[in-house]
């Protein structure tokens, strides 16, 4: 979504593909720039970490202060109104960034709204991080091999947006989270970021690799876009 972007598509066609819209592999959430002028008040909206709109059917509002230069805001499967702002960013001007783009979250909204499942806890995330090393430590080596390629550094992550990373220096990162996945699907993001090694872009040259080791590697990729909000709700610090 760009601030300066109207849509001019069916509201039915923009809630179809966002209701399908989940995190995928090495892709991020659209930004838009910063507002460069800062409302001194946001009507409606009150000043907590979820807010709601009565108005407008309450609306919760979920706030995400990271280290980003610019806003971002996507829709959850539960009708909540997700952004991510800068640290330094005010709650006037997210308010108001909010407020600037009601037209485009009321286009947005599912309109079969889901429940998302409960969040797990600290001690059953740690378990199952635990587990999934176990899995990578055999299963990253196994396509590895098959790809020729020696990775670096294995690293586990509590993330909210990624499934997993190569670094430049061959270092691979992945989320604890998916080992909520399917054995198959997670086998798509081992062999996603080992590919890397070979090709540090998404060119064509790229998916050739990945299709190589895994034919059918866009049922996987699908999979995680049409189930990944679920899995990631579950995520404590979601």
């Amino acid at each position: 979504m760009s601030r300066n972007r109207k849509s001019n598509r069916g509201r039915k066609q923009n809630k179809n593909r966002n209701a399908k819209q989940g995190p995928a592999v090495g892709e991020n959430q659209a930004s838009l720039p910063t507002p460069s002028q800062p409302a001194a008040s946001a009507p409606g909206w009150t000043r907590v970490q979820e807010s709601v709109k009565p108005e407008e059917g309450k609306l919760k509002l979920s706030v995400a202060r990271t280290n980003r230069k610019s806003l971002s805001m996507k829709i959850r499967a539960d009708n909540t109104i997700e952004v991510r702002a800068p640290l330094s960013m005010s709650d006037e001007e997210i308010f108001s960034f909010v407020d600037q783009h009601m037209e485009w979250i009321h286009n947005h909204l599912h309109d079969e709204p889901r429940e998302l499942p409960p969040r797990l806890t600290k001690e059953e995330l740690n378990r199952m991080g635990d587990e999934f090393a176990v899995i990578l430590k055999e299963r990253i080596p196994y396509y590895a091999e098959k790809l020729q390629v020696r990775p670096g550094q294995l690293t586990l992550r509590n993330q909210r947006s990624k499934w997993g990373s190569c670094s430049a220096s061959g270092n691979l990162s992945f989320n604890i989270m998916l080992m909520l996945a399917p054995e198959d699907v997670r086998d798509y993001v081992i062999v996603h970021e080992l590919c890397h090694l070979r090709h540090m872009n998404h060119s064509p040259e790229f998916w050739a690799e990945v299709a190589r080791l895994m034919p059918d590697y866009q049922e996987k990729r699908r999979w995680l876009k049409e189930h990944g909000e679920t899995i990631m709700a579950q995520n404590p610090n979601y």
